[in-house]
């Protein structure tokens, strides 16, 4: 992991150009010690050996000039060999013997000759592989400019290997110390470059984990101070965009939550990706086992809804429809979705309007069945009253007869009237219910007994285990309730028929009004509480009656805070159920 890091690599990196520019450098410097000495050296021998020509040119004592000469060499440690093409001085000996240097020390006779033309020969030798040699030779030119011998002096450099070993030696010793001293300032710099980069690494990986509150320190100028002032903008600039997106994302879930209508979202390749709550109810439904992460095609929908959305799929194009789904109506709205420009989806909002349709045809049948229920009575109206405009019942016993029909009229539409008011303020909650303490057991019996006396082909008969049953309600309009209830069980029982009260105390206080006389058929079941429904013609309602009394008393109980239901079967008879809150609930 170390290796892998940059901290590791920037400083290996900086140690190895500082390794080899320390030893390109040694190299280098210790043969620019070596050459510089030597040259300083090979100078100082020709400066000697030009010396002493001119001591044998312009020494006439031949005798001082040998001690001149001796002295000079003396002072070099060197031994000097002077040969004349006329006469030999000889060889003086302060340094090295001449028959110990080596024959690739001496000089040649080549480069004798090059020293008689005038040249200035200069080498380097070793002798038994440790004591370095330098020699020199130089012409010896007389006053006439004549050149008539050469003086060779050889030098002994034991001195300069010292000096060159030592030198090489301070090199390696300042080298090793630069390079320690290199180690702590790479190590420092790799710190101060690394450390903002691992920080700001640090922040990165919060960044991609959905964290923005980090900061960077920045604590330089250069350009990763920069850069950390970037990245902590570019954090702050995120964390606000990305609330913004967060909320803005909460606000249309909240909106896809809270709409009743399904949604639902299907991706370019007709795949289910999306869905808000009640269209996830609404797959369940179709879909067995539905998981949205699945990811279901749109193949597994029910046919109808699938022409749908292929349709929409090919033309790419709002369109709006409905489709009916085992027995329910559905709006199915389809719009494309595009992103840059390039077709990627489609949404489709799907509505049951079921409920929608069905109270859309109550509202038409409760218009006909008004307008039905107003034409008949003002129809007899009209005509009775013409008739008695035209005098046509002269007899006065006709003429009562005619007048009594217009008056039951008067009072079936006044009724059918108030019937209508009542049921709207009862819709509307805006009847005041004038509650008192009622035992109901008590009321009930009353009624059965005002029954019996009306009907005395019917059987009525109450039941229960309880003395007494005490409810807080508007006895008028529970009154009104029961009577509508038993009406109906009146006129639809044969003679001998059976209608019977049963009360029965549980979590609320349960009657039911059953009859054993022709039942109602199942489908019509659902809609016995509409105004004005009709089922078939063995419940067709006498002329007596206004066709609102069940819609008045399902209104009735409902503003007791109570609930009231159907059991019926064709031919068997019906069962009414009524619950109250109890007294004190």
């Amino acid at each position: 992991m170390i290796r892998k890091s940059i901290i590791f690599k920037l400083w290996i990196s900086i140690l190895t150009l500082m390794l080899i520019a320390i030893i390109f450098l040694g190299t280098f410097f210790g043969k620019f010690l070596e050459d510089v000495y030597n040259y300083f050296e090979t100078s100082s021998l020709v400066t000697r050996a030009s010396h002493i020509a001119e001591v044998i040119v312009f020494r006439e004592d031949k005798q001082l000039a040998t001690e001149i000469i001796w002295e000079l060499s003396r002072e070099i440690n060197a031994s000097v060999v002077i040969d004349t093409k006329w006469e030999s001085i000889g060889t003086i000996v302060t340094g090295p013997r001449i028959e110990d240097i080596p024959e690739n020390v001496k000089f040649s006779d080549e480069q004798i000759e090059r020293v008689y033309n005038g040249e200035i020969v200069v080498q380097q030798g070793v002798i038994e592989g440790r004591t370095e040699i330098l020699a020199a030779a130089v012409p010896l030119i007389n006053k006439k400019r004549e050149i008539f011998g050469i003086v060779s002096i050889y030098k002994p450099s034991q001195k300069i290997t010292e000096f060159i070993n030592q030198a090489n030696m301070l090199i390696v010793y300042t080298g090793t110390i630069a390079f320690l001293l290199s180690i702590l300032l790479a190590f420092y710099l790799t710190k101060r470059i690394s450390d903002p980069l691992i920080q700001m690494n640090e922040i990165a990986q919060s960044m991609a984990e959905g964290r923005f509150n980090g900061n960077i320190e920045v604590k330089t100028d250069d350009e990763i101070g920069t850069l950390g002032r970037t990245m902590n903008a570019l954090a702050i600039e995120l964390d606000s965009t990305i609330q913004s997106l967060n909320k803005e994302k909460e606000q249309v879930n909240s909106i896809l939550i809270s709409m009743s209508d399904a949604v639902i979202t299907i991706d370019k390749e007709k795949v289910i990706v999306l869905a808000n709550p009640p269209a996830t109810k609404l797959l369940k439904r179709w879909i067995p086992l539905y998981r949205l992460e699945l990811n279901y095609n749109i193949n597994r929908l029910p046919s109808e809804l699938f022409n749908i959305l292929t349709e929409a799929f090919d033309k790419q194009q709002i369109s709006n429809q409905d489709v009916s789904i085992d027995g329910r109506t559905y709006a199915v709205a389809t719009d494309p979705l595009y992103f840059q420009e390039r077709f990627n989806g489609l949404v489709a909002v799907i509505r049951d309007i079921t409920e929608e349709k069905q109270m859309d045809k109550l509202r038409k049948d409760f218009v006909a069945n008004v307008s039905h229920e107003l034409r008949t009575p003002l129809s007899m109206l009209q005509g009775y009253s013409e008739a008695l405009l035209d005098d046509f019942a002269d007899d006065p016993k006709i003429r009562r007869e005619l007048v009594e029909v217009i008056f039951d009229e008067s009072i079936r539409m006044k009724t059918l009237v108030n019937d209508l008011l009542d049921l709207a303020k009862l819709e509307a909650r805006q009847i005041v219910l004038d509650k008192t303490t009622v035992d109901i057991k008590e009321m009930l019996e009353n009624l059965m007994k005002r029954y019996r006396r009306l009907h005395t082909n019917k059987n009525f008969y109450i039941e229960t285990k309880y003395d007494h049953v005490y409810l807080y309600i508007d006895i008028d309009r529970i009154q009104q309730v029961f009577i509508n209830l038993i009406d109906n069980a009146v006129r639809h029982t044969d003679d001998d028929g059976e209608i019977e009260i049963k009360i029965v105390i549980e979590d609320t206080v349960k009657i039911e009004l059953s009859d054993n006389g022709v039942g109602i058929p199942d489908e019509d079941v659902p809609f016995i509480f509409e105004r004005f429904y009709k089922a078939d013609k063995a419940r067709t309602r006498s002329k007596s009656g206004t066709g609102l009394g069940l819609a008045i008393s399902k209104n009735i109980i409902e503003s007791h805070m109570g609930d009231i239901s159907i059991k019926s079967k064709l031919g068997q008879g019906t069962t009414f159920i009524i619950e109250l809150p109890k007294l004190g609930e």
